[in-house]
């Protein structure tokens, strides 16, 4: 069978591009998506890598006929991955080869792309052609735009909620059949782009954290470049100033007095994302005080920015830095104060619309490989001391590393959670596993809620959910699809 899958593959994408999961080609298949099929009790066939909608509609009518499932990754970062509900034996279908960016209006301040297209990619290509708009990237460079999108993830600038901003998709069903939502739904439109419903129900929705289809398409809002820009980073002594700090942003960023996914990080994440080492941070599990110190660092550490007119930031970073310096001992810092902070330098190009240069390596801080969270609560000082209460009580339970990042935005407080692992140790992978199953538990019992996660946690957020009528609803429209 496996044997006659594979030839069907290659006769659709060829031969480089169809290839059976024990290939050398598929390497890093294995290592990403094993321990997931393991779990799912799933066999891995093939991978494909169409380079085109028809390609890739023939491979979902292939899998269709032959009683496949497909998992899909957005390009080769690997971010986005969709994991289908089904029984079968497993494609893996990468669409990297799809990586055309279709249009850039800069008048509308929109584009159109493929799902290969990158951060890095989307943004060189604004460089190049000189197009004075901004991009809204996540921290690594080489992540799928598409994937990032119909993850629902944040990221730093004012068009920081990226599902917010995307506009219009192109997604093959699993039938192999071609729709387009949106304003694209309907024939002879020029707005589909620009307009983000259509003539009856809106479902774009429905193909985001999603196994109804595959993306082809994505069109998304780009922010103008704004005449002028001011980043600021205020640090927190101690860990309970987390409290104060949510409590002085809520009705500044439910103004939109501060535009900006506002990030507050712990400051094991900030040295971990400038490429320090563990040990130097944290010795018998706490931060070293005078490490921190030297960095110029706090426990927490706030990312924000104004822009627009000068006249309009400097009236409004008064009101922002006379709010903040309320918390006792917060130092309030601007670009020139930390000209040659490394971790600065990165924050300040994510809030103003730049991708970095690299990923977070975190190979000093428990391995190369980690597992990922993200919970939702009301943007409020005491959940989000009760939120971090839980999340440092289960680490230490389980003694694994973490890092972690809280992202305001425009009502919600999002907690983002990494616990880092050993890709080769499977007793590493194991403890990290239980430690977030543990944490996902906990979370949803306290009330909040878990709005993403790894695709290795997909199956225990689920069962923590158990049935109700929305999972009963998207039941129904998965089979109607099949």
């Amino acid at each position: 069978m496996a044997k006659n899958i594979l030839q069907a593959l290659r006769a659709i994408v060829g031969n480089e591009q169809g290839f059976s999961i024990d290939d050398n080609r598929a390497i890093n298949y294995r290592e990403r998506f094993n321990s997931i099929a393991e779990e799912h009790n799933r066999e891995l066939v093939a991978v494909a890598l169409p380079e085109s909608v028809d390609k890739l509609q023939a491979v979902m009518q292939l899998a269709v006929k032959e009683g496949l499932d497909v998992w899909h990754q957005p390009n080769a970062a690997g971010n986005g991955i969709t994991l289908s509900q089904g029984q079968g034996a497993v494609i893996i279908v990468d669409t990297q080869k799809m990586n055309r960016i279709l249009e850039v209006n800069p008048a509308s301040a929109y584009a159109l792309i493929e799902p290969g297209v990158s951060y890095k990619q989307l943004s060189d290509h604004l460089k190049k052609e000189n197009i004075p708009l901004w991009i809204d990237s996540d921290r690594n460079p080489e992540n799928s735009v598409a994937g990032s999108i119909c993850r629902r993830q944040v990221g730093y600038t004012p068009y920081g909620e990226h599902f917010l901003m995307q506009c219009g998709m192109e997604v093959v069903l699993k039938n192999g059949e071609l729709l387009r939502t949106g304003m694209g739904a309907l024939p002879g439109n020029n707005t589909w782009q620009l307009f983000k419903y259509n003539f009856g129900p809106y479902i774009d929705g429905l193909f985001s954290q999603s196994d109804l289809a595959v993306a082809s398409k994505i069109g998304l809002w780009l922010m103008p470049t704004p005449p002028n820009y001011f980043p600021f980073m205020v640090t927190l002594p101690e860990l309970e100033d987390l409290g104060a700090v949510v409590e002085i942003l809520r009705p500044l960023k439910i103004g939109s007095v501060i535009p900006n996914t506002v990030a507050i990080s712990y400051a094991a994440f900030d040295a971990a994302a400038s490429g320090d080492k563990r040990d130097e941070f944290i010795k018998h599990g706490e931060l070293q005080r005078s490490i921190l110190a030297e960095k110029k660092l706090g426990v927490w550490n706030m990312y924000a920015a104004l822009y627009g007119g000068q006249d309009n930031i400097d009236l409004t970073w008064e009101a922002v830095n006379s709010a903040l310096q309320s918390i006792d001992g917060a130092r309030i810092y601007t670009t020139e104060q930390r000209d040659n902070d490394p971790g600065w330098k990165s924050r300040q190009a994510l809030m103003g619309g730049m991708p970095l240069s690299s990923s977070m390596d975190l190979s000093e801080w428990g391995g190369r490989e980690y597992l990922q969270l993200t919970a939702a609560a009301p943007m409020d000082g005491e959940n989000a001391m009760q939120i971090c209460h839980i999340v440092k009580g289960v680490v230490a339970k389980f003694q694994v590393e973490y890092l972690c990042e809280y992202a305001l935005t425009s009502r919600t407080m999002l907690k983002q959670i990494y616990l880092p692992y050993d890709g080769t140790d499977r007793n590493s992978q194991n403890n990290v596993k239980q430690a977030a199953v543990e944490i996902v538990t906990q979370m949803v019992a306290s009330g909040f809620s878990i709005i993403d996660e790894s695709p290795e946690l997909k199956n225990s957020v689920d069962q923590v959910y158990g049935n109700n009528g929305f999972t009963d609803l998207v039941g129904r429209l998965r089979s109607s699809l099949d």
